[in-house]
């Protein structure tokens, strides 16, 4: 997939979307300079074909009650796919964490994201992964502040 298949109107509404994925249809429209029923058919195509993942809401663990956020990486014992799939699978399992950011290759296998509640609910997380099989090493870092990007994270009129 790449982005020489869109033309200009799905490349600018996907820009949009990156910058704002609540506008309104009529309003994502009227940018792009389409009939909100075209705008409407491009965007889900968009989405049948994989280019946009999904819309959701970021919520701040903060506000729920999360007082530490930090990231922990893991490195597997062995790098299997049988292993990285239980491993993953053992992570949906944990209320902490957030996102495994990514599977990656490296000094580590597995950057995780996990909100607690203090010290005690991390430490309790991080005794899930010690008693993993999969894992042999594991490093956490707290994460002391968040800057949000206030611009589109990919850029749409180029490729990589």
């Amino acid at each position: 997939m790449t982005l020489q298949g869109l033309d200009a109107t799905d490349r600018l509404l996907l820009e949009k979307l990156q910058a704002n994925g609540r506008i309104p249809n009529k309003a994502l429209a009227a940018a792009a300079g389409v009939a909100p029923s075209t705008a409407l058919e491009r965007v889900r195509r968009l989405m049948d074909e994989g280019y946009i993942l999904g819309f959701q809401a970021e919520v701040a663990p903060r506000a729920l009650g999360a007082g530490l956020e930090v990231l922990v990486s893991v490195r597997l014992r062995q790098v299997t796919e049988k292993r990285v799939n239980t491993f993953r699978e053992g992570t949906r399992d944990l209320e902490a964490v957030v996102a495994i950011v990514h599977l990656v290759g490296g000094p580590a296998d597995f950057l995780l994201h996990l909100a607690v509640r203090d010290q005690q609910h991390l430490q309790e997380a991080l005794e899930w992964f010690a008693t993993r099989g999969e894992a042999v090493v594991v490093q956490t870092s707290l994460i002391l502040s968040t800057e949000r990007r206030s611009v589109p994270a990919y850029s749409i009129q180029q490729e990589f």
